[in-house]
């Protein structure tokens, strides 16, 4: 089977697994520094959103690893990078947490790149499957 049409699609997935893991990966291993710059009192909460990263990570690889990718499936991770950009945006409006500006101004800025990284996917979503 020739999979070279499903190959933007690999790329665009892979992209969103190594910002999501680098993403992860950091809030696990520098918990402590990440709460210290956003004025967060608790490093915990970071370290299970860098956990829920790297299960999201898993599935990503999974979806770009496939012989066949169903657009079902890549659907469903673009719909997730917009919950993540939609809570973004709730945590700038509402900002529950005391975050200082430097946190804003990082929760913009990934925002900003998992809405173009689930634009990029949608740009290059399988026609059928």
């Amino acid at each position: 089977m020739n999979t070279y049409p499903q190959l933007p699609i690999r790329r665009a997935l892979k992209a969103n697994a190594v910002f999501s893991a680098l993403s992860g990966i950091t809030l696990i291993s520098l918990a402590q520094l990440v709460a210290d710059s956003f004025a967060l009192s608790n490093p915990l909460i970071l370290q299970i959103i860098g956990a829920g990263l790297l299960f999201f990570v898993l599935g990503l690889l999974y979806t770009a690893t496939r012989p066949t990718i169903k657009r079902t499936h890549v659907q469903r991770i673009i719909l997730l990078d917009l919950s993540w950009v939609l809570a973004s945006i709730v945590l700038l409006v509402v900002r529950p947490f005391g975050l200082n500006s430097f946190a804003h101004g990082e929760i913009a800025l990934v925002a900003l790149i998992v809405a173009s990284l689930a634009y990029w996917q949608y740009r290059v979503l399988p026609a059928k499957g």
